[in-house]
Protein backbone atom coordinates (compact mmCIF):
# COMPACT_ATOMS: atom_id res chain seq x y z
CA UNK A 1 0.00 0.00 0.00
CA UNK A 2 3.09 1.98 0.71
CA UNK A 3 3.74 2.19 -2.90
CA UNK A 4 0.12 3.10 -3.60
CA UNK A 5 0.60 6.43 -1.54
CA UNK A 6 3.66 7.04 -3.01
CA UNK A 7 2.28 6.67 -6.60
CA UNK A 8 -0.45 8.92 -5.48
CA UNK A 9 1.54 11.20 -3.64
CA UNK A 10 4.03 11.66 -7.41
CA UNK A 11 0.52 11.97 -8.88
CA UNK A 12 -0.62 15.18 -6.93
CA UNK A 13 3.15 16.81 -7.62
CA UNK A 14 2.70 15.41 -11.57
CA UNK A 15 -1.10 17.43 -11.87
CA UNK A 16 0.28 20.56 -9.92
CA UNK A 17 3.12 20.86 -12.05
CA UNK A 18 1.27 20.67 -15.24
CA UNK A 19 -1.11 23.25 -13.53
CA UNK A 20 1.67 25.35 -13.47
CA UNK A 21 3.06 24.69 -16.44
CA UNK A 22 0.10 25.37 -18.02
CA UNK A 23 -0.42 29.02 -16.75
CA UNK A 24 2.85 29.95 -18.70
CA UNK A 25 3.10 27.90 -21.40
CA UNK A 26 1.44 27.76 -24.24
CA UNK A 27 -1.41 25.13 -25.87
CA UNK A 28 1.21 22.35 -27.26
CA UNK A 29 2.80 22.19 -23.99
CA UNK A 30 -0.79 22.09 -22.42
CA UNK A 31 -1.83 19.01 -24.69
CA UNK A 32 1.49 17.42 -23.98
CA UNK A 33 0.89 17.93 -20.36
CA UNK A 34 -2.40 16.18 -21.13
CA UNK A 35 -1.30 13.27 -22.50
CA UNK A 36 1.41 12.70 -19.85
CA UNK A 37 -1.78 12.73 -17.30
CA UNK A 38 -3.67 10.62 -19.46
CA UNK A 39 -0.85 7.98 -19.75
CA UNK A 40 -0.03 8.44 -15.89
CA UNK A 41 -3.60 7.49 -14.74
CA UNK A 42 -4.00 4.75 -17.14
CA UNK A 43 -0.85 3.16 -15.55
CA UNK A 44 -1.83 4.27 -11.89
CA UNK A 45 -5.20 2.59 -12.58
CA UNK A 46 -3.00 -1.05 -14.13
CA UNK A 47 -1.04 -0.87 -10.97
CA UNK A 48 -3.89 -0.66 -8.96
CA UNK A 49 -6.06 -3.21 -10.55
CA UNK A 50 -2.62 -5.50 -9.82
CA UNK A 51 -2.03 -4.39 -6.51
CA UNK A 52 -6.21 -5.50 -5.43
CA UNK A 53 -5.57 -9.04 -7.59
CA UNK A 54 -2.62 -9.57 -5.20
CA UNK A 55 -4.41 -8.39 -2.06
CA UNK A 56 -7.43 -10.56 -3.04
CA UNK A 57 -5.52 -13.21 -3.89
CA UNK A 58 -3.57 -13.38 -0.33
CA UNK A 59 -6.70 -12.93 1.27
CA UNK A 60 -8.60 -16.23 -0.44
CA UNK A 61 -5.32 -18.15 0.64
CA UNK A 62 -5.53 -16.40 4.22
CA UNK A 63 -9.18 -17.53 4.25
CA UNK A 64 -8.09 -21.05 3.04
CA UNK A 65 -5.49 -21.19 5.72
CA UNK A 66 -7.85 -20.31 8.44
CA UNK A 67 -10.44 -22.99 7.17
CA UNK A 68 -8.20 -25.73 7.30
CA UNK A 69 -6.88 -24.60 10.65
CA UNK A 70 -10.56 -24.55 12.06
CA UNK A 71 -10.84 -28.16 10.70
CA UNK A 72 -8.23 -29.63 11.96
CA UNK A 73 -8.90 -27.49 15.79
CA UNK A 74 -12.61 -29.37 15.02
CA UNK A 75 -11.42 -32.58 14.47
CA UNK A 76 -9.01 -32.55 17.75
CA UNK A 77 -11.88 -31.41 20.20
CA UNK A 78 -14.50 -33.23 18.49
CA UNK A 79 -15.05 -34.38 22.37
CA UNK A 80 -14.28 -31.51 24.26
CA UNK A 81 -17.64 -29.09 23.72
CA UNK A 82 -15.71 -26.14 25.92
CA UNK A 83 -12.72 -26.41 23.56
CA UNK A 84 -14.79 -26.50 20.21
CA UNK A 85 -16.69 -23.62 21.22
CA UNK A 86 -13.44 -21.29 21.75
CA UNK A 87 -12.02 -22.80 18.44
CA UNK A 88 -15.74 -21.53 17.24
CA UNK A 89 -15.51 -18.27 18.56
CA UNK A 90 -11.90 -18.11 17.23
CA UNK A 91 -12.90 -18.92 13.87
CA UNK A 92 -15.93 -16.55 13.86
CA UNK A 93 -12.83 -13.87 15.33
CA UNK A 94 -10.75 -14.62 12.74
CA UNK A 95 -13.01 -14.44 10.05
CA UNK A 96 -13.94 -10.76 10.91
CA UNK A 97 -10.82 -9.65 10.80
CA UNK A 98 -10.01 -11.01 7.56
CA UNK A 99 -13.57 -9.24 6.52
CA UNK A 100 -12.32 -5.76 8.34
CA UNK A 101 -9.14 -6.18 5.86
CA UNK A 102 -10.72 -7.04 2.68
CA UNK A 103 -13.00 -4.40 2.86
CA UNK A 104 -10.51 -1.47 4.13
CA UNK A 105 -8.44 -2.52 1.18
CA UNK A 106 -11.57 -2.23 -1.16
CA UNK A 107 -12.10 1.26 0.34
CA UNK A 108 -8.22 2.07 -0.17
CA UNK A 109 -8.66 0.46 -3.71
CA UNK A 110 -11.83 2.78 -4.49
CA UNK A 111 -10.26 6.15 -2.75
CA UNK A 112 -7.05 5.59 -5.19
CA UNK A 113 -9.12 4.70 -8.32
CA UNK A 114 -10.90 8.13 -7.54
CA UNK A 115 -8.03 9.97 -7.42
CA UNK A 116 -7.26 8.06 -10.66
CA UNK A 117 -10.62 9.65 -12.02
CA UNK A 118 -9.83 13.32 -11.24
CA UNK A 119 -6.19 12.94 -12.55
CA UNK A 120 -8.53 11.95 -15.60
CA UNK A 121 -10.41 14.89 -15.19
CA UNK A 122 -7.28 17.45 -14.69
CA UNK A 123 -6.03 16.27 -17.89
CA UNK A 124 -9.52 16.78 -19.50
CA UNK A 125 -9.55 20.39 -17.97
CA UNK A 126 -6.16 21.09 -19.03
CA UNK A 127 -6.76 19.52 -22.66
CA UNK A 128 -9.91 22.33 -22.92
CA UNK A 129 -8.00 24.95 -21.67
CA UNK A 130 -5.35 24.26 -24.37
CA UNK A 131 -7.97 24.06 -27.09
CA UNK A 132 -10.16 27.01 -25.90
CA UNK A 133 -6.10 29.49 -25.51
CA UNK A 134 -5.74 28.47 -29.42
CA UNK A 135 -8.96 29.09 -30.52
CA UNK A 136 -8.06 33.14 -28.56
CA UNK A 137 -4.59 33.04 -29.57
CA UNK A 138 -6.44 32.54 -33.16
CA UNK A 139 -8.96 35.43 -32.74
CA UNK A 140 -6.05 37.63 -31.13
CA UNK A 141 -3.76 36.75 -34.14
CA UNK A 142 -6.17 37.37 -36.75
CA UNK A 143 -7.37 40.78 -35.22
CA UNK A 144 -3.96 41.95 -34.88
CA UNK A 145 -3.09 41.00 -38.41
CA UNK A 146 -6.24 42.73 -39.44
CA UNK A 147 -5.33 45.79 -37.16
CA UNK A 148 -2.19 45.87 -38.56
CA UNK A 149 -2.74 45.47 -42.05
CA UNK A 150 -5.50 48.12 -42.09
CA UNK A 151 -2.73 50.52 -40.57
CA UNK A 152 -0.22 49.43 -43.62
CA UNK A 153 -3.85 50.26 -46.49
CA UNK A 154 -4.04 53.48 -44.21
CA UNK A 155 -0.32 54.73 -44.46
CA UNK A 156 -0.23 53.50 -47.96
CA UNK A 157 -3.09 55.29 -49.30
CA UNK A 158 -1.75 58.32 -47.40
CA UNK A 159 1.28 58.01 -49.04
CA UNK A 160 -0.29 57.15 -52.78
CA UNK A 161 -3.33 59.51 -52.61
CA UNK A 162 -2.97 63.04 -54.14
CA UNK A 163 -2.28 66.35 -51.57
CA UNK A 164 -5.83 67.30 -50.28
CA UNK A 165 -6.68 70.47 -52.21
CA UNK A 166 -5.42 74.29 -50.16
CA UNK A 167 -2.74 71.94 -48.68
CA UNK A 168 0.30 74.10 -50.57
CA UNK A 169 1.94 70.91 -51.71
Amino acid sequence: MRGVVIGLWLTGSVVGTAGAISCVADARVDLAATQSLNLLAHQMELTLAEYHAETESSDDLREGQAIAAFVVRVRKELDDEAALNRSIDDFTEAFKLLRGDRRTEWLRYMDAMENVGLIGEVADGLRELAIDSMSLEDDVRRYLTGLLEAAQQADIDASTSPPPPGSGN
